[in-house]
């Protein structure tokens, strides 16, 4: 029987912060799909349905908060992890984000929050 492997989408406007995040994922045993801005990060949610999405706050263009406010939009079920370094934990929360981030990043804190999230799906499955 084939093992379930979640999905975490990635939408980041850095290049090494998603190369990065991705080894990190891959290397746990996750599916990886990143979007380089909210336009083309709203559509892979879209087109996936990814168990998780790790979102950066500050992004040109579309930031955070209205690829949050459009996900929430589009259906209650995406789990969103913010990240960021200057935004309101209490504002991100609000909109419809399952959890927040402080950048820098702890790489294990975050593996734990993508755990908690996944997990009740792999139980699930």
């Amino acid at each position: 029987m084939a093992s379930y492997q979640p999905t975490v989408l990635i939408i980041d406007d850095q290049p090494g912060i998603r190369q990065m995040f991705t080894m990190v994922l891959s290397d746990s045993g996750y599916n990886v799909l990143a979007a380089k801005n909210g336009y083309e990060g709203l559509q892979l949610a879209s087109d996936n349905n990814p168990d998780a999405i790790l979102l950066d706050f500050k992004m040109p263009v579309m930031d955070g908060m209205e690829v949050l406010k459009e996900l929430t939009r589009q259906s209650q079920n995406h789990k969103v992890i913010m990240m960021t370094g200057c935004g309101d934990e209490g504002a991100i929360l609000a909109a419809g984000a399952r959890s927040y981030l402080a950048k820098p990043l702890d790489l294990h804190q975050l593996l734990k929050i993508i755990e908690e999230i996944v997990c009740p799906l792999q139980k699930s499955s």
